[in-house]
């Protein structure tokens, strides 16, 4: 396949784009695969539709860890149906509400129930989710607000707290690169000693809790936080409280945690099975043309459809307030996404914007900012973290190699470029509308498209501004990383104070 180069970021910014400024899912994430599909085709219109269909689209679909995610999404979601549908939902708030009275303490409770379940950030989004989205309505805590905190922390701490599924995928990507350059050095003693450089995943986590603190939302969450719906498409999985019967309180208690240990176990079970098998690769053969043309009519129609804009599809789209089709979307939006990271796995994109780097002769002690600010670009364009890791960690660190007197020498700058990567890649998995992780955490607030991404976009990019500047910049002065992370907290604090006092002196 021809190298694009810099081109390679046309259809994930032209989706992008459409998708936060029409407020839609389906089209523009169906225009951005057309274009990477005709540019994976070498513009042949008819091969660049079949390869959406074959390629980006069942080929994702045929990845072990897509099906593991959309499994575990759709148990979780029929649980949790069932127990809302028979009341034990119901009886559990009641009894949890005693302990929480404020919509403080339910902020709190988003933050430690994200602590707490960190070992796979999708599951732990979605769990906390559900399980504080209605305290959350009640208590006056908006969509918008339970979106972010959920999503920060979730993203944040799989990085920072080195034992969760991300973690085989870093070691992977640290060990690749070490053997290639003859190192021998353990990538798990790397990869804890590049844990007090993740500089944007340190500073997002205290802009969480520093907010919390002030009590009071600033910049773009102020101004839409009051939204409870947005104008744009609402994600969300369509659970509700309705219920035929009211069991005994402490009966629903023990029983939604009985369940929850049931699908614990489930969980674990899948991903054992899935750590001894790999992906599964996309079939040859009539069955691979067969799903190719279904899917290649699929897109047909829906375009037929968005073009048009039929009153039916209008009314369907509109309909936030039911179960099909809101549910419908998120899933879809899933898929698509899942699409979108198949694309730059295929059009290689972390490797062409990452091209002129290897090229290039850079002083050694800014490689980890520009190595930082490439992986926020790369995970903000595929949304995918892992995606992000496995492609930018092994060229970040033979970049790193080239530029060192001893290549077989590991110091801090090592460590503070995994630690870039892994930051950038954190950026990405949490502000980009293609990240499945983003969908997640928006379906289970029950949050808007565009105003769930501008609300939030202001606090990460603070938290990514003290990351370039008190992190990576410091450290080009051999500044030691707890001296930047002290630093990096009291540029937040005063910056957040400054612009509290700004509102209430309004």
């Amino acid at each position: 396949m021809d190298s694009f180069g810099i081109v390679t970021i046309i259809p994930f910014a032209a989706a992008m784009f459409f998708l936060i400024w029409q407020e839609d899912t389906i089209l523009p994430l169906l225009g951005g695969l057309v274009i990477g599909g005709f540019m994976l085709s070498r513009f042949n219109p008819l091969l660049g539709l079949s390869s959406v269909g074959g390629e980006l689209i069942f080929g994702s679909l045929l990845n072990s860890r897509n099906i593991s995610i959309l499994a575990l999404t759709v148990a979780s979601l029929i649980l949790f149906t069932l127990l809302n549908r028979y009341g034990y939902m119901h009886a559990f708030y009641r009894k949890v509400e005693r302990w929480i009275d404020s919509s403080e303490k339910v902020e709190i409770t988003i933050l430690l129930s994200s602590f707490l379940i960190f070992i796979d950030r999708y599951l732990s989004s979605l769990l906390a989710g559900i399980f504080t989205k209605p305290l959350a309505s009640r208590r006056g805590l908006s969509p918008l607000k339970h979106a972010y905190i959920l999503n920060t922390v979730s993203s944040s701490v799989s990085t920072l707290i080195p034992i969760t599924v991300l973690t085989p995928i870093i070691l992977a990507s640290i060990g690749t690169a070490f053997k290639a350059q003859g190192i021998e050095f353990s990538p798990l003693k790397a990869l804890y000693l590049s844990l007090p450089y993740q500089f944007y995943n340190i500073f997002s986590l205290f802009t969480v809790v520093s907010l919390l603190v002030f009590k009071r939302d600033v910049l773009f969450m102020k101004r839409l936080a009051d939204h409870t719906r947005d104008e744009g498409n609402i994600l969300s999985f369509g659970l509700s409280l309705n219920t035929k019967s009211n069991p005994e309180s402490r009966i629903a208690f023990y029983g939604v945690v009985g369940s929850l240990i049931v699908l614990f176990a489930t969980i674990s079970f899948i991903y054992s099975r899935d750590a001894m098998l790999s992906s599964v690769q996309p079939q040859k053969g009539h069955e691979n043309i067969f799903f190719t043309g279904l899917f290649v009519s699929i897109i047909f129609s829906l375009l037929y459809i968005f073009i048009s804009r039929t009153s039916r599809y209008a009314d369907w789209k509109i309909s936030s307030g039911k179960l099909l089709p809101t549910l419908t979307l998120t899933l879809m939006y899933i898929l698509l996404s899942f699409a979108v990271q198949m694309m730059a796995r295929r059009l290689s994109l972390g490797t062409n914007l990452a091209g002129t780097l290897l090229q290039s002769r850079l002083y050694r002690s800014f490689i980890p900012m520009i190595i930082f600010a490439l992986s926020c670009i790369v995970s903000m364009l595929s949304g995918s973290s892992p995606l992000t890791i496995s492609i930018l960690l092994p060229i970040a660190l033979k970049i790193m190699g080239a530029h060192m007197a001893d290549p077989l020498l590991i110091d801090r700058q090592v460590y503070a470029t995994i630690g870039a990567v892994l930051s950038g890649a954190t950026f990405g998995d949490m502000n980009s509308p293609f990240s499945v992780h983003y969908i997640i955490v928006s379906a289970a607030a029950g949050a808007g498209i565009r105003n769930r991404f501008i609300s939030q976009i202001g606090y990460s990019l603070i938290a990514f501004a003290a990351a370039l500047i008190f992190g990576y910049l410091l450290f080009t002065i051999n500044v030691k990383p707890y001296v930047s992370i002290s630093a990096g907290f009291l540029g937040i604090a005063l910056l957040l104070m400054f612009l509290t006092d700004r509102i209430l002196n309004r």
